[in-house]
């Protein structure tokens, strides 16, 4: 049986150099930074969405509150917190009454914030005309 020699009758080693393991480590570890990043990055914007959605169904809740008693509140500014699965939502109500004129309206703006994420505010708006 012979054995494999190189150049000079220096045998042939087989396998990788530390340089290349390091190599595909860094590139290995940039990669799974990147897919971190990215993960954190969907699942904020998840939670985001959801509180969202939390709060177009308490605006909502409020118009269709209006809606369903057949009465418009007083001019003025109301605010209540609402708590859903340990989560406090803060609605806020304004009334103001439209130019008396040709089309005199009452305007309704119904906007519903979460305390827990940043940018999940929802504001709806509903004219009553008289």
């Amino acid at each position: 049986m012979s054995r494999m020699t190189g150049p000079g009758g220096h045998r042939k080693s087989r396998g990788f150099t530390l340089v290349e393991v390091l190599v595909a480590s860094l590139i290995v570890l940039i990669v799974l930074g990147v897919l971190a990043h990215a993960a954190r990055t969907f699942f904020s914007g998840q939670k985001r969405i959801s509180e969202r959605q939390v709060c177009l169904g308490l605006a909502r809740a409020e118009i269709a509150m209006i809606d369903r008693d057949g009465m418009i509140p007083d001019d003025g500014t109301y605010r209540h917190d609402e708590t859903i699965m340990g989560r406090t939502y803060t609605v806020m109500t304004e009334v103001g009454s439209g130019p008396d004129g040709q089309c005199p309206f009452t305007e309704v703006i119904a906007r519903a914030s979460s305390d827990m994420v940043a940018g999940a505010e929802v504001e709806l708006i509903r004219r009553y005309y008289r």
